[in-house]
């Protein structure tokens, strides 16, 4: 299976990258590559300066559009502060996939807060207090993408750095260190922690200030996540009724949310309900541009309800989507995911050594990134096909599922 994107370039500064992006550039929309080359240029200006600078009014200006749709992180760190725009920029990165130029951002930017040399920081007029904060943030950053590009030990010592740079102070890098450990624990399957975690921080008086609704969705989230694995699918489901209540409008974020509760519809056994909600999120997804992951999880989920319903088209066509979707650069974690549940389509078709080499491919990727939740072959997919399609007395939590079948 073969990636309809060049693979990602293996460049260590902005210059590089540029230099070598030119096939990458050309295999992506028109717009997308634009705003890539244009912050990879701007990003190379920056290279060029010992001291930090913030980027130009008029490249501000140009990517704005592509800036505004992407949630707001830090709370307390002024938008125009100069080192703000340049984690904007790398967030911006991120999002179109490309997350070698985004970890070029933040290094640049560590670079000139004096990561190396404080006495950088100190001769732009930053107080040790501001620097450790703005260092604490990239290694965040740093830590948010070495747990997606699945490296997980070195994301958890991104994470402890940030928290030992904060000095336990309750601004935008602990809570940003405290949310990535618990993304962490989410990985590495630590569910427990991960309820912990949420509970505490959802709780905590001091956390409270820097708490945006993005930072209270993601810790109903993750705190649904830990319900669904210890059976509690009903709190599951109010916790992500919560969630979705606070986005309040459609978004790549809220796509992501539906699916996962779709997720939990289906392991309640309401094939209805999970139906409702995996088409909803595949209707966002493509309406608000959301990233690879949530396509990728909103196509996984409706193959799995066609699993379950048991028709032969329906079944091929939520294959033909995975199909679509494993041609495209996908971190190891959304990849591993798409090939188990592309190996159930494949049993069900009847292809057995197709189904064995998805398998065989989603195995490898699992144990060289120790994804220890996900478990492999048809059990692991199979929904009970005589569980509740059509609930007698069904809990407001799935009914309300409902609503969704009619927006989509």
């Amino acid at each position: 299976m073969t990636h309809s994107l060049p693979a990602p370039i293996g460049a260590s500064s902005a210059a590089e990258w540029l230099s070598l992006a030119a096939a990458r550039l050309a295999a992506m929309p028109g717009d997308v590559a634009d705003v890539l080359a244009t912050v990879a240029m701007h990003t190379a200006t920056l290279e060029r300066h010992p001291d930090l600078r913030a980027p130009s009014a008029a490249a501000l200006a140009a990517l704005n559009p592509a800036l505004s749709p992407l949630p707001v992180q830090q709370l307390l760190l002024a938008p125009e502060h100069q080192a703000n725009q340049w984690l904007q920029l790398s967030a911006l990165a991120e999002h179109h996939g490309e997350p070698v130029l985004a970890r070029i951002i933040v290094d640049a930017l560590a670079e000139r807060l004096g990561e190396h040399d404080a006495g950088r920081a100190t001769s732009s007029g930053m107080d040790d207090v501001e620097r450790a904060e703005l260092l604490a943030l990239c290694f965040t950053r740093r830590g948010r993408m070495a747990r997606v590009a699945g490296y997980l030990d070195d994301a958890q010592c991104h994470f402890d750095e940030a928290l030992a740079l904060t000095r336990s102070s309750w601004r935008d890098a602990r809570l940003a260190a405290e949310l990535g450990l618990t993304n962490l624990a989410v990985a590495r399957g630590n569910y427990p922690q991960v309820a912990a975690r949420c509970t505490a921080l959802l709780a905590h008086s001091d956390a409270a200030a820097v708490l945006a609704p993005v930072h209270r969705v993601a810790l109903y989230q993750m705190r649904a996540i830990a319900s669904r694995k210890r059976g509690a699918l009903i709190d599951a489901l109010l916790d992500s009724w919560q969630a979705y209540d606070l986005l309040g409008h459609a978004s790549a974020h809220r796509a992501e949310l539906i699916v996962s509760m779709a997720e939990t519809a289906l392991e309640c056994g309401d094939v209805v309900a999970a139906e409702a909600g995996f088409h909803n999120a595949e209707h966002e997804a493509r309406a608000t541009g959301a990233p690879l992951r949530v396509q990728v999880a909103a196509a996984v989920g409706t193959a799995r309800v066609a699993l379950v319903r048991g028709t032969r088209a329906v079944v091929l066509s939520a294959a033909n989507d995975l199909d679509r979707l494993l041609r495209q650069p996908l971190a190891p974690r959304e990849r591993a995911q798409a090939l188990m549940t592309r190996a159930a389509c494949y049993q069900f078709t009847a292809e057995p050594s197709l189904a064995s080499a998805a398998l065989g491919e989603a195995r490898e990727l699992a144990e060289r990134h120790a994804f220890h939740d996900l478990s492999f072959g048809l059990e692991a997919l199979r929904v009970d096909s005589a569980a509740t399609v059509a609930a007698p007395a069904r809990h407001p939590a799935l009914a309300r599922f409902g609503a969704l079948a009619a927006m989509a």
